[in-house]
């Protein structure tokens, strides 16, 4: 009767593990496409921000 308990209280615990790794891998995973975002963002910047820059050498160059 024992050993049924403890193979109970095991299964139980590993099932308890399971579910809150996929929960934490979940969050993970989320938070890594909140990542994902702020650097697509942020290289969208950095190319506008270059062609920019781009731009205005190119009026610096112009002559009257």
């Amino acid at each position: 009767m024992a050993g049924y308990i403890i193979l109970i209280a095991v299964i139980a615990s590993m099932t308890s593990i399971l579910l809150h790794e996929r929960d934490r891998l979940r969050r993970i995973e989320t938070e890594s496409e909140k990542i994902r975002s702020v650097r697509r963002d942020i290289n969208t910047a950095h190319r506008h921000i270059t062609k920019l820059a781009t731009l205005g050498e190119s009026v610096i160059a112009w002559e009257y």
